[in-house]
């Protein structure tokens, strides 16, 4: 046992059913005391013997022993004195030996505060002692309040930031819609606490995530704000700009089409995620070929040229070769009809249908790309009928 420490003897008396008496008695008191109840108190460095008596309702006694040996208790404090200002906190270090849990008191609580891990805080101008005890030993430390101050002695033995730095990974340029994280570094690198908290000063540009990651909103400028405990904290500047356009293609990128032809093109801008997307058409020449807001062309005059689609506010583009002929020259398919149905004598209709014996119209129509061909020359186009 260690000094201070406290243990009850546990007695077995057989048979369990014999009426009895028991008592306890140390041979030195000085080193370890024994109670009615069998709780043995260790008090210093030493030996002792408890003796157990037995007495039965014949008042005969039976007794036992039990070698008690009493170790010593070293108990030391850090500081023997300290100072610290009102607001201050100072942690005291208990070296104990054996390893035993240490019990904290303070002589002025108005003056300083103590708590269980041994932390004292000054409240007011004065002095109190401070006292750690483990069983029978004790150690004090003097401390003295000198006035008001701010409190950064550690608390809890915590190590504080002082400085804290940041910077944005990739550069300090954010695409709108796009994020780049933050990267700090605290000084010491082994500050206890390192909660940071963020905030921008235009959220309509910038915005910032508590995981420190910065989002861009619109084009402009703002500035992040990193906070760490203590009131330390630094900034960081962030150009928010558009994400620019890298191609512009135009589908498709070559056609042939007969004068009052029309046909549609569609224009598709790279990366996907551009900011400007807004295409304006136009015609290297409006009389050969027109376009329209929405990428119609339309044939006007026989020739080639060439159809622009340009993103609004970039100056990259995609173009489309247009080749304007007469229709008459690029017929691509043919399609016929009765256009005068056989109708019988009670109401029935037959279209495309020839009465046997009976001479029929049978009207022939030329297309080039599904549309009818207007002006058809028979010396560039032979129909033959089998």
């Amino acid at each position: 046992m260690y000094s201070g420490d406290t243990k009850t003897l546990k007695v077995t008396i057989s048979p369990k059913s014999a009426k009895k008496k028991v008592s306890y008695s140390t041979t030195k008191k000085s080193v370890a005391t024994v109670n009615k109840k069998g709780v043995i108190t260790a008090k210093k460095a030493g030996a002792a013997k408890i003796k157990v008596t037995v007495t039965d309702k014949r008042n005969k006694k039976k007794t036992a022993y039990v070698n008690v040996k009493v170790k010593y208790v070293s108990l030391s404090l850090n500081k023997k004195s300290a100072s610290i200002k009102a607001g201050q906190s100072l942690a005291l270090r208990a070296k104990v030996a054996p390893k035993k849990k240490v019990k904290w008191s303070t002589s002025n609580s108005k003056v300083v505060t103590v708590n269980s891990k041994g932390v004292v805080k000054g409240r007011k101008k004065g002095t109190a002692k401070v006292t750690a005890r483990v069983g029978n030993k004790s150690a004090t430390c003097k401390i003295t309040v000198k006035g008001s101050g701010s409190a950064d002695v550690n608390v809890n033995n915590e190590i504080k930031v002082k400085e804290l730095h940041a910077s944005i990974q990739g550069g300090d340029t954010v695409y709108v819609g796009h994020s780049k994280p933050i990267a700090t570094t605290f000084v010491p690198a082994n500050a206890t606490n390192k909660t940071l908290s963020y905030s921008s000063s235009n959220t309509g540009v910038a915005q910032v995530n508590s995981q420190g990651a910065i989002l861009g909103i619109s084009a402009g400028t703002a500035k992040i704000t990193i906070k760490a405990a203590g009131n330390v904290s630094t900034t960081l500047n962030v150009k928010v700009v558009e994400v620019p356009v890298e191609s512009v293609t135009v589908t498709p990128g070559e056609i042939t089409l007969g004068i009052t032809s029309t046909t549609n093109l569609t224009a598709t801008v790279l990366p996907a995620e551009a900011s400007k997307k807004l295409i304006n058409w136009s015609s290297d020449n409006m009389g050969m070929a027109s376009v329209d807001a929405n990428g119609k062309i339309t044939g006007r005059a026989k020739g080639t040229t060439e159809i622009k689609a340009q993103v609004a506010g970039s100056d990259r583009f995609g173009v489309c070769k247009v080749t304007v002929i007469e229709e008459s020259a690029v017929a691509d398919g043919i399609t016929m009809e009765v256009p005068n149905p056989y109708k019988d004598n009670v109401g029935n209709v037959y279209e495309n249908t020839a009465l046997f014996g009976r001479d029929m119209e049978l009207r022939v129509r030329l297309q080039r790309n599904g549309q009818p061909v207007k002006h058809y020359r028979k010396q560039h186009d032979d129909i033959s009928y089998c």
